[in-house]
């Protein structure tokens, strides 16, 4: 369970990003923000969901006895999986979980490299094909005590990938965002660069 509960605090953290308003640079003829907050958002969930494959395993080796047990495990993957509307990803990477029974604390932490082979995603009414150039690759870092989220969450995408559209549209998207949550502040904030635009966005209510 607790494997399962911080999985689902990364993915609302990713999605955090859909509530960025504000665009600092947006080159014509590319991707139009909604698409690529769609896109971005897309791209996440599908990295989050190759580590979340993995939650079994971790769930197992979670410390059920001693009142303070405290138990570090660590999960390596290599799969490769279909994009739902087609094409397909390779993803390999580490899920690490530290988990505390005295105080219930447990401590996620990611890393995972996707490699896009022509993989298909609709966002905002668009099919666009996504080739990696070379990967795609997302850190991720949560923290729950007691069902809580606890100090600074954080998940990032960087990378490259080359994009094409059902309208004839083409290009190079380059990533590099940042996402953090800090439940003390009550605040989230997006930060970087998906494609032509740039983000700096600060959400009180996080």
């Amino acid at each position: 369970m607790r494997g399962r509960r911080s999985h689902a605090v990364l993915i609302a953290l990713w999605l955090s990003l859909a509530g960025c308003s504000e665009v600092l640079v947006q080159d014509d003829g590319a991707l139009s923000y909604a698409e690529v907050v769609a896109l971005a958002s897309q791209l996440g969930l599908e990295t989050f969901g190759a580590a979340q494959d993995q939650d079994g395993s971790l769930t197992d080796a979670a410390p059920t006895s001693s009142p303070a047990a405290i138990e570090t495990v660590t999960v390596s993957y290599d799969v490769s999986r279909p994009c739902l509307l087609g094409g397909s990803v390779a993803s390999s990477g580490t899920v690490t979980i530290t988990w505390e029974t005295d105080p219930d604390r447990a401590v996620v932490d990611v890393e995972s490299t996707d490699v896009h082979d022509r993989c298909v995603f609709l966002a905002d009414g668009t099919h666009i094909t996504v080739t990696g150039d070379p990967d795609v690759t997302a850190l991720v870092h949560v923290a729950t005590l007691e069902s809580e989220l606890d100090g600074l969450q954080s998940a990032s995408l960087i990378g490259a990938v080359l994009w094409e559209t059902d309208d004839d549209r083409n290009g190079r998207c380059e990533i590099e965002i940042l996402v953090e949550v800090d439940p003390d502040a009550d605040h989230h904030t997006a930060n970087g660069r998906f494609c032509a635009h740039e983000f700096d966005v600060t959400v009180s209510g996080a």
